[in-house]
């Protein structure tokens, strides 16, 4: 063996400071840790101060030093009116909380359903005989479904045999909405058509 050389070349290593040779010497991770967790707090504390008197200046200190300003062909003086245009147009300018959007939106919807359905009403007057429509009610359409309320069993039986012969492609014809289906039930219908 040369000389200097020991049987363990482990051995020969010279450890540094902050190595694995010298942690698993020392067996201190948690002191290394611990100066770890100071370095970040210190970063922390320093971007917190900067962000500090970048609020305290109001973010003008860009435009004080005038060397983006001047890179951009303005002076400090354009370059800070600039920055304060952009703040008013960045700012929060609060939520609408006026009703009368949502009411103007509820108008028009209400008048399109209500076009919808009186259209709709005056095809069902038009294409059921007058002793059945008198004892039915449009009761509501969902989704292209009209439903239709019957005075009695017969009045449904009715209204089935006219469904069956045609009624429903009739309707469909000549409504300009959607109408797939037409359901029937026998339930109270009102006098006051």
């Amino acid at each position: 063996m040369a000389e200097g050389h020991s049987q363990h070349p482990e051995s020969d290593k010279v450890a540094r400071p902050g190595s694995p040779d010298t942690r698993a010497a020392d067996e201190d991770p948690a002191g290394e840790i611990e100066a770890t967790g100071e370095k970040i707090e210190a970063v922390v504390r320093r971007i917190k101060e900067l962000g500090r008197e970048i609020g305290d200046t109001g973010g003008q200190s860009i435009a004080r030093d005038g060397t983006r300003a001047e890179a951009r062909g303005m002076s400090v003086d354009q370059a800070a009116r600039e920055i304060e245009r952009l703040r008013e147009h960045r700012a929060f300018k609060g939520k609408n909380v006026s009703i009368t959007r949502i009411v103007d939106a509820t108008q028009k919807r209400s008048e399109r359903v209500q076009r919808k359905l009186g259209e709709l009403i005056s095809l069902w007057e038009a294409a059921v005989p007058t002793l059945i429509s008198e004892r039915t009610k449009l009761v509501s359409l969902k989704g292209g479904v009209l439903h239709v309320a019957a005075e009695s069993s017969a009045v449904s039986y009715e209204l089935d045999r006219l469904l069956r012969g045609g009624l429903l492609v009739t309707l469909r014809g000549q409504y300009h909405g959607t109408l797939t289906r037409i359901k029937v039930r026998v339930g109270a219908v009102d006098s006051d058509k």
